[in-house]
């Protein structure tokens, strides 16, 4: 079996960049939108 390297990362030091957390957000209905709204403010999201 291959070694598995395990990396992690603070919290503090994530960005939407990131695929982890970006995923996450976009799970969550309401923060999905939120994120939408201040992406794109000028635009009416229901």
């Amino acid at each position: 079996m291959g070694d598995m390297e395990t990396k992690q990362t603070n919290w503090e030091d994530l960005s939407i960049s990131n695929d982890f957390l970006f995923g996450k957000v976009m799970q969550n209905p309401e923060l999905c939108k939120e994120l939408l709204q201040r992406i794109l403010p000028d635009l009416k999201i229901d």
